[in-house]
């Protein structure tokens, strides 16, 4: 349905996976994670609405609606497995973080070392759903 490159900065070129659907306002919203440099080591996470779930538009907003967090942070690494669900007028991100605990030279490199003892986390996120539609374009 949806075929790397041309996201907004080329943020999903290289490899695009674990997409998950949300059903909102007669539309059909693809949530996805994007790569840049890894099959499996995703930076940040894409959308792509449809009305028919035949064809897909991608989101072309120049700001990422979320990415992996600073230097440091638990989920410096990756992110991944976006699931939104709405409540209350507020969508909630529940996904998956990877990461170590401190700063890393090359947080680009695929699980980084081995022996890092990075793991994976679910963190959560939210945002407005007209800040969310807003950003979307619609």
């Amino acid at each position: 349905i949806l075929e790397p490159g041309g996201g907004p900065d080329n943020c999903d070129w290289y490899s695009i996976n674990g997409g998950k659907m949300l059903y909102m306002d007669g539309k059909w919203f693809l949530f996805y994670q994007a790569g840049v440099c890894n099959p499996d080591f995703p930076g940040r996470i894409h959308v792509a609405w449809s009305d028919d779930l035949l064809h897909f538009t991608k989101v072309q907003n120049p700001q990422p609606l979320f990415t992996r967090g600073p230097r440091g942070a638990w989920d410096q690494g990756a992110v991944w497995a976006p699931s939104v669900f709405e409540y209350g007028g507020t969508l909630y991100m529940y996904y998956e973080g990877w990461g170590v605990e401190g700063a890393v030279t090359n947080r680009d490199r695929q699980y980084f070392r081995d022996g890092d003892g990075g793991h994976s986390q679910i963190g959560i996120a939210a945002c407005s759903k007209d800040d969310f539609l807003k950003w979307c374009g619609l």
